[in-house]
């Protein structure tokens, strides 16, 4: 990963950078004709992939604060992402020489598999405003916009947004008397949305793919029925938090959340009649709403 920076003015950072995250894995094994649960005759197999993301981000961020009661905090933001991934294996069976159990050696191929190529993309903008009035009033709004290629045309992108807003009550005045005791009183209130894509690539396409063999004559065959409508899942969660610290020493945490996930990206079992023999489909179906309390209390009992 390398990025640079720039102070464009003042307080206005540009801030630009690039990732690369590659592997290359390859495999050989082999089973010679002498060992004798082979009867005679060697295997061997090779194997090889390949994946490799990139990731480039660039942010404008802006600060600035008046008579140093009021701070603001700007920022914008894009994000790309590329994803590529591929593969191959084949394994045969036949050989009869120790010395000469390879792939090439095999009298006939027992198993093979190739993944050509399968990619990934995303792209995303976003923005983020935050407020600080005198350390005691913290308030944020944020949205993003992101476009899977993991979706189809009319769907591929979705809209996600954010605000949120703390109190710190130990910095008022009203609570001087207490500060010897309370090292920490906040409450935070926030409400969100998120989205998730993380389905297989290219299940929004009905695909033809090979390996329907018949009588040692090669095939392809439809292999999934693709859904045009797939879009991204949204969740979108609230919670109410209340963080207090005691002596430097006890802190309790106390978190209300509600949060409800709906177009739940799922693999929907599917009778073979109504699926024209697939079995299944990719949908946004269903929701759910997980909510309840959070409770965390942490001390430090000798120092």
């Amino acid at each position: 990963t390398v990025f640079a920076e720039m102070n464009l003015y003042r307080n206005l950072v540009f801030k630009t950078q690039f990732g690369v995250d590659f592997s290359h894995t390859t495999g050989f094994g082999q089973s010679f004709p002498s060992y004798a649960p082979n009867l005679g005759e060697g295997t061997a197999s090779r194997s090889s992939t390949d994946g490799m993301n990139l990731q480039w981000t660039n942010t404008l961020n802006y600060r600035f604060d008046i008579d140093n009661v009021h701070d603001f905090n700007f920022l914008l933001g894009h994000e790309w992402q590329d994803y590529h991934y591929e593969r191959f294996s084949v394994g045969t069976r036949g050989q009869t020489n120790d010395k000469l159990t390879d792939i090439s050696t095999g009298t006939r191929a027992t198993s093979w598999d190739s993944v050509s190529s399968s990619d990934y993309a995303r792209v995303s903008f976003f923005g983020r405003a935050e407020y600080n009035y005198a350390d005691r009033y913290y308030a944020e709004v944020s949205v993003r916009t992101d476009g899977s290629s993991r979706f189809g045309r009319n769907n591929r992108w979705g809209v996600f947004g954010a605000v949120g807003f703390m109190w710190n009550l130990r910095n008022e005045n009203f609570m001087a008397g207490t500060r010897d005791w309370l090292t920490m009183g906040q409450v935070a209130f926030s409400s969100g949305t998120s989205g998730n894509s993380e389905i297989p690539n290219y299940e929004h396409l009905a695909l033809v793919g090979g390996g329907s063999d018949y009588i040692g004559d090669a095939g392809v065959a439809p292999i999934q029925p693709g859904n045009e409508n797939l879009t991204w899942e949204n969740t979108w969660t609230t919670n109410l938090a209340f963080h207090l610290g005691f002596w430097s020493r006890l802190n309790v945490d106390l978190e209300f959340y509600n949060k409800k996930t709906t177009d739940m990206l799922m693999s929907v079992p599917l009778s073979y009649s109504q699926s024209n023999g697939y079995g299944y489909q990719w949908s946004n179906v269903g929701a759910m709403v997980n909510r309840g309390v959070e409770l965390n209390v942490n001390a430090t009992v000798l120092q």
